[in-house]
């Protein structure tokens, strides 16, 4: 059984999920969550919107959504309602 993924902003009430879900864990996720707090990933290359790779889709859709949350907290939530640790 798969489980989806996406990003939760804890900072609004009630809090805001992306419309992007993902199964394959919450790994990829959290490498591009850290990233993205970090700054360490070249602006230009998230622009497309229309990524033709799948690996593209799963950078760029949550790039896109994390950008419009720069300054909240946001964190890594399943299907289920549950935070990834």
């Amino acid at each position: 059984m798969s489980t989806y993924w996406g990003y939760a902003c804890r900072s609004h009430s009630p809090e805001l999920r992306s419309e992007a879900w993902f199964n394959h864990g919450d790994g990829a996720l959290r490498k591009t969550l850290d990233s993205y707090r970090a700054g360490n990933w070249p602006t230009d290359e998230w622009d497309d919107p229309l990524p033709m790779s799948h690996q593209g889709y799963l950078t760029t859709s949550p790039i896109a959504w994390l950008r419009e949350h720069p300054h909240c907290e946001v964190g890594i939530i399943n299907e289920y309602g549950k935070y990834a640790e």
